[in-house]
């Protein structure tokens, strides 16, 4: 147990690690100025962001950032949030997901090319051992141990420590830091000896993947899970679509233990829907159904879009599409909008690569690995004719439409119960009218299951603003939702002049917009899934929030604001390939964020 003495020993070792990594990004701003030219920020600004994304990272494994983790990063970051806005942000970026923990730190990145200017290898040692520190303050510091947290820190340690060995740091590093640092880190760090870290790595690599397997859930009640499924508002047919299945995989099974002989029956599917209607549900619940029925041996759902699985450089994007796939073993892989994969490019583009590396994978891995691939209908049509292997393993379609009013104001109701909110008829008369308008009106932005979430919690808001007023609040005032408190359906211009109204995009068969940048969507993808929260709903101020997320995201998208002469270099994330104007535009957008973060 660490008594208080300890707590603020941590605390402090906390804060001396972060100040001497300042000390040594401060000497690389004034002697390296390209990296704050070419990354459009200072190098400290940078780093500063990149140490809390590591120690997010980290957290991840424990599940949240609890409060004596974000005390710790308040009192060392400076970054004013509370337990739950730290959670609620980790689980919006997803590092795990964004294989952070394979990223060499734009911070490493220059000390190493200020060693390089100076003949020495200190500044480069200092960060890693920063951060080697800082990782065992944060955990010290939360007095709640987890192993896969600790492993996960000296396995990117590692991985930091052979990539230094890569560059020529070959030698045992020794302690003399010409740059100015507080005295506290080079007594309290010992040296890093660089013999052997690849045997290291492999060993802790391996250690984190048996202690992962022994975590691996117990089968579930499959009859638990198909009331799960059939309890879910709607969706009908999908229910449907899906029993069916799971009858065939019964069957599958019974036959298999009275030696009879097998059945093909393929896990793959494809989901087809626009944005809200349950897909991402609905797949998780079949990954627990899978593994229920012991059709897979694990039951997690991996999701993923083009950016997790595309690269931007010859070779790499094969290798980072096994990596998600065998992070899919035993589960179910989920590709949203699957056909930004191959849609309005030319068969040069990676994105082709990533689907025969796929294929493969689904071949070599075809008993134990089940891929589901969603998005609008017509693309995803597109998508499954690019490759005849595409149409030779996804030959199920599931087709999810969109919720009817009764369904979305069903919705509503039980997020209104499940929160402890009443409705009065006159309530209960004005969702439906809005829904029923919302649906007759729905265009390209209606967004089915998320549009009722984002109504309901803009009642919550109104409701709070309405009693804040109020003299002496009963327990009914606070249950009860008024029609005051129930915005009224919004009539756009479009319907004001009686011109055309859209239909969904799924009705109309088009394409979203394929010439965006996915990978700068993809840290935002978990904010657009079907089970996260909206940003209005956060309990705290969401501008700040959005200039934090976007100083993180920029970590991961530093790629686009190099040129491409020292893009390897200096870049924390290698991006799929873009044009040069696609490089000017994302650093003309960098810069915006960046103005949004100074002011």
């Amino acid at each position: 147990m660490i008594m208080p003495n300890d707590v603020d020993r941590t605390l402090s070792m906390g804060i001396d690690a972060y100040n001497a990594g300042l000390s040594v990004v401060g000497e690389c701003d004034k002697e390296l100025p390209e990296f704050s030219v070419q990354l459009n920020t200072p190098l400290s600004v940078q780093y500063r962001a990149e140490l809390l994304s590591y120690l997010l990272f980290l957290a991840e494994t424990h599940g949240s950032v609890d409060e004596r983790r974000a005390e710790f990063i308040r009192k060392v970051l400076d970054y004013d949030f509370k337990s739950d806005e730290f959670t609620d942000l980790m689980h919006r970026l997803d590092l795990h997901k964004q294989d952070f923990g394979g990223l060499i730190p734009t911070s490493l990145r220059a000390a190493y090319q200020y060693d390089l200017k100076h003949g020495t290898k200190n500044a480069s040692e200092t960060i890693i051992r920063v951060l080697d520190r800082l990782g065992d303050a944060f955990r010290l510091y939360s007095m709640n141990k987890d192993m896969l947290e600790e492993m996960d820190q000296r396995i990117y340690i590692l991985s930091l420590t052979n990539w230094l060995a890569a560059q020529g740091f070959s030698d045992t590093l020794n302690m003399a830091i010409d740059v100015p640092l507080p005295e506290a880190i080079p007594s309290a760090i010992p040296s890093l000896d660089l013999a052997g870290t690849q045997n290291q790595f492999e060993k802790q690599t391996e250690e984190k993947r048996k202690l992962e397997e022994e975590q691996v859930p117990e089968p579930e009640d499959l009859d638990t899970l198909m009331k799960e499924l059939n309890d879910l508002t709607g969706l009908e047919s999908v229910k449907e679509d899906v029993n069916s299945l799971v009858n065939l995989l019964k069957i599958k099974k019974l036959r298999k233990e009275r030696n009879f002989s097998d059945i093909d029956v393929s896990m793959h599917l494809v989901f087809t829907g626009n944005p809200g209607t349950g897909k991402t549900t609905v797949a998780r619940l079949l990954a627990r159904i899978y593994h229920a029925l012991g059709a897979l041996s694990k039951g997690q759902l991996i999701e993923v879009d083009r950016s997790e699985l595309v690269s931007g450089y010859v070779g790499q994007t094969a290798i980072k599409t096994q990596e998600v796939t065998n992070s899919a073993k035993g589960g179910v892989l989920f590709i949203d909008e699957a056909y930004a994969l191959t849609s309005g490019k030319d068969k040069s583009d990676f994105g082709y690569e990533a689907v025969n590396t796929l294929l493969v994978e689904m071949e070599n891995n075809r008993s134990d690995l089940a891929v589901i691939v969603a998005g609008y209908p017509k693309p995803m049509e597109d998508f499954l004719q690019s490759n005849p292997g595409l149409k030779s393993r996804f030959n199920k379609f599931i087709d999810f439409p969109d919720y009817t009013p009764e369904e979305l104001y069903s919705i509503f109701e039980s997020m209104c119960s499940k929160s402890g909110y009443t409705l009065s008829e006159d309530s209960k008369n004005k969702v439906k009218d809005v829904f029923t308008r919302m649906y007759e009106n729905r265009d390209r932005d209606f967004a089915n299951g998320r549009t009722v979430r984002n109504y309901f919690e803009k009642a919550m808001v109104h409701q709070a603003n309405r009693l804040a007023k109020a003299s002496e609040i009963t327990d009914e005032m606070l249950a009860a939702l008024e029609p005051e408190d129930l915005e009224d359906y919004p009539v756009k211009k479009s319907e004001k002049k009686g011109e055309k109204k859209y239909k969904s995009q799924s009705e109309l068969g088009m394409k979203p917009d394929l010439n965006v940048n996915h990978s700068d969507q993809s840290l935002d993808h978990s904010m657009n899934s079907d089970s996260e929260i909206n940003p209005s709903s956060l309990p705290f101020n969401p501008e700040e929030f959005k200039q934090v997320s976007n100083e993180l995201s920029a970590i991961l998208a530093k790629a686009k604001n190099v040129s491409s002469e020292t893009q390897s270099d200096l870049c924390v994330y290698n991006e799929p390939d873009e044009s040069e104007e696609d490089h000017r535009d994302s650093s003309n957008q960098s810069s915006m964020e960046q103005n949004d973060l100074k002011k």
